[in-house]
């Protein structure tokens, strides 16, 4: 796994279009939590991708500052490629 920190500034168009898949086929389809996702924090987020050998986001967390959402630093919006879990890659992201 290839690991990269990108601020929403400096994600793609592309690679925006996949965090968002990844995050509502997992949250959304798979585990049927109906919520919005896209929460406005987004934009004010530091972003960890995790790509596989072939480029593909495959795992995926977001980081909120101190006061955004809590007064400590949270991290939420884990997500793996289900064909991925049990590998410890969500650790490994954590």
């Amino acid at each position: 796994m290839d690991w990269q920190w990108r601020r929403y500034q400096d994600l793609s168009l592309d690679e925006l279009y996949a965090i968002l898949a990844l995050r509502q086929s997992v949250f959304v389809v798979e585990q049927q939590s109906l919520f919005l996702d896209p929460d406005g924090l987004d934009r004010d987020a530091w972003h960890l991708l995790g790509l596989d050998d072939r480029g593909k986001i495959a795992a995926y967390l977001r980081v909120l500052a101190p006061g955004v959402r809590f007064p400590d630093p949270s991290i939420g919006r884990i997500v793996v490629l289900p064909e991925l879990r049990g590998r410890g890659i969500g650790r490994e992201m954590t």
